[in-house]
């Protein structure tokens, strides 16, 4: 009977046992594969910031261009309408991006922040690319606000271009009226004579 218990007592410990390394194994193998998964959307979160860097660059150049339109003469107002709906729909897409990784960063913050040396190369890079992203910003707005001032003159000029030919127009009418009202003098001028 003593032996009997004994062994009885060895198998719960051995099951016990078996079941403490089973529930660490099972997750070591969880605690890896989410090592795994957060590696990999840290991999798509560079990528994402890959494609905004070079959709900022298509916006920097479509930009430049816009420069170009504005101080030529004649400024051409359908390739300047061209190159803000080019911009438009790279704007679309840039919001599109910033929404999907804000989204991912708020399921991988609190795992980056707790184990920075685990990801430190990741991280690194998106560093980097997030100092270029923000260097390119600032030309962008840099270069859109010379574009706005040249807008701005675009728009004054031909205001004032308006002005002139209503004041032209005003001035024509005006001499025909007076025309009118000499030959009509004049007629009566020459009735009465």
């Amino acid at each position: 009977l003593y032996l009997r218990m004994d062994l009885v007592r060895k198998k719960y410990q051995i099951e016990y046992l078996f079941s403490i390394w089973y529930f660490w194994y099972k997750r070591r193998k969880e605690d890896t594969m989410d090592k795994n998964n957060y590696t990999t959307l840290l991999a798509v979160m560079t990528d994402s910031l890959r494609r905004k860097l070079s959709i900022l660059n298509e916006l920097f150049e479509l930009t430049r261009q816009q420069n170009a339109v504005l101080t030529l003469e004649p400024v051409d107002i359908d390739e300047f309408n061209l190159l803000i709906e080019k911009k438009e729909e790279q704007l679309k897409f840039l919001s599109e991006l910033d929404q999907g990784f804000d989204q991912l960063f708020q399921k991988v913050k609190s795992i980056i922040l707790e184990n920075k040396e685990t990801y430190k190369i990741q991280i690194t890079s998106m560093q980097e690319l997030i100092r270029q992203i923000s260097e390119k910003s600032v030309k962008i707005e840099t270069m859109e606000k010379m574009n706005q001032k040249e807008f701005e003159l675009f728009i004054s000029q031909k205001k004032n271009q308006i002005k002139n030919f209503k004041m032209s127009n005003k001035t024509v009418t005006n001499y025909y009226k007076n025309i009118g009202n000499i030959e009509s003098n004049s007629y009566h001028l020459d009735k009465r004579k």
